[in-house]
């Protein structure tokens, strides 16, 4: 008898790795008043292309590939000699593509974004499940980065001297930023309604008009105004 149907005979449940949490996403129960407002979990195709570049390697190594064929040509080689040197050079990129791929599906699988309506949580780990908690209140600026394939990214920056570890947020936290990292809710399939619902939960009053502003390489970003009080425009924009 299989050990799967064992636990069917006795009645047992096998337990999930998040099975633990009382909420999902969330590692403790909501306290009173708060409740949950959105939640979310990267596209993986998209985190494998975004966070962790799998098609940049891949491009790479084919570019290499290519000059290395090209220059054993001009050096006389054989054609089927340049192509069987070809041939651990492509299993080499095979092997690291699909190995950044499966390491992006098993993040995304262990990844959720949840809104509520005091804080962000990020719930995330492969091994070892960490949990984020990020107040309003730590909260400066959120910014929306749209990509073509219709996923997006939600930047969140942190205010004042509060941080969190570049490697605790790695990979939900934008690149270069290491003096200051910046969480990011990644690569998820609706990122306008999540801009929507976390711009609202956080500035609940009417937006003002302002306008979006062109995001890098032509996808639109979020709309911007100058610095008012603790917070700044952009979440109210975000809520548009």
């Amino acid at each position: 008898m299989s050990r799967s149907a064992e636990l069917k005979a006795l009645n047992v449940e096998a337990m999930g790795e998040h099975d633990f949490e009382p909420t999902p996403g969330l590692p403790e129960r909501l306290p009173e008043g708060e409740s949950v407002l959105w939640q979310g979990l990267p596209d993986w195709k998209s985190f494998a292309i975004h966070a962790f570049h799998a098609r940049k390697v891949a491009i790479y190594c084919l570019a290499l590939m290519v000059w290395h064929f090209i220059g054993r040509l001009y050096d006389g080689y054989t054609l089927s000699m340049t192509l069987s040197a070809l041939f651990w050079p492509v299993v080499l990129t095979i092997a690291v593509t699909a190995l950044l791929t499966g390491l992006a599906w098993l993040s995304a699988r262990s990844t959720l974004y949840t809104i509520t309506n005091r804080r962000v949580v990020i719930r995330s780990g492969i091994a070892l499940p960490l949990s984020i908690n990020i107040p309003f209140k730590s909260l400066s600026e959120g910014d929306l980065k749209q990509h073509r394939d219709g996923t997006g990214d939600i930047i969140l920056k942190i205010a004042g001297r509060d941080r969190i570890a570049y490697l605790h947020l790695w990979p939900h936290a934008r690149r270069w930023r290491f003096s200051r990292p910046e969480p990011m809710l990644r690569c998820i399939p609706d990122p306008v309604h999540a801009a929507e619902v976390l711009g609202r939960a956080i500035s609940p009053e009417a937006p003002p008009e302002l306008t979006p502003m062109p995001g890098p390489n032509g996808h639109r970003g979020v709309a911007t105004a100058e610095m008012k009080g603790k917070r700044s425009g952009n979440f109210a924009a975000l809520a548009r």
